[in-house]
């Protein structure tokens, strides 16, 4: 889901029009960006089945600006009106999003339901009850991998930047270690200013560049000319 449709009407519809009574306009650009974070979420989350998102209260409330008590009152209003609904876990709030289902663009609803079906008609049975337990698995254990790098990106102020921290994970969740938080301490207390997009970046650019000639980094430097005796 890379876009979404928006309905004409949205802004006036029963749990917009609440929502606005009680936040005005900044009630309603919440409710966007919290759909966005969950939209989102589900572009990059292919085996998910339905739209929706687990993280930190405190990231919740960076997502959309919301003190802890305007939070909860405005999801109370969306799960009322059925635009959500919510379940909490400790200090992490999930959220499923119903209507970001109907809500998607064209090209992601035949994309998903084309490779759905191709995969499901090429597949012996065994062989998609084996891709039910293994997707199961992954997704238990990004879930896993997802808790333990939570608390780390949290101490390191990293959800103030929720691009780099959504990278950080995505990179993490391709590492094979035992503590995937243990890992990620010990490289932001190396580096605070760690960013796998840099690290890449860099790594191409330097990719097939062999050792730099003495002479080179002396001409660079402005000396040219070999020195008169």
């Amino acid at each position: 889901m890379y876009w979404l449709k928006h309905y004409c009407n949205f802004s006036r519809s029963a749990a917009m029009s609440e929502v606005r009574e009680k936040f005005g306009a900044a009630g309603y650009g919440a409710v966007w960006l919290i759909l966005e974070r969950i939209a989102e979420d589900f572009a990059v989350t292919p085996q998910k089945t339905e739209p929706d998102l687990c993280i930190s209260e405190k990231e919740w409330r960076h997502s959309c600006g919301l003190s802890a008590k305007k939070l909860h009152d405005l999801l109370e209003i969306l799960q009322n009106h059925g635009v959500i609904s919510t379940e909490k876990r400790e200090n992490r709030i999930r959220i499923k999003s119903a209507i970001l289902a109907q809500l998607l663009d064209e090209w992601t609803k035949r994309t998903r339901k084309k490779s759905e079906s191709c995969a499901e008609n090429s597949r012996p049975k065994q062989n998609r009850e084996d891709k039910s337990i293994k997707d199961k698995n992954r997704t238990e254990g990004y879930s896993r991998i997802r808790e333990e790098l939570t608390p780390v990106l949290e101490r390191h102020g990293l959800f103030s930047e929720p691009e780099r921290a959504r990278r950080i994970i995505r990179h993490m969740e391709q590492k094979k270690v035992r503590s995937h938080g243990a890992y990620l301490a010990k490289i932001l207390q190396a580096d605070s200013a760690f960013d796998p997009e840099e690290e890449t970046t860099n790594s191409q650019t330097n990719k097939g560049q062999g050792p730099v000639a003495v002479g080179d980094i002396l001409r660079r430097e402005g000396f040219s000319k070999r020195p008169e005796l």
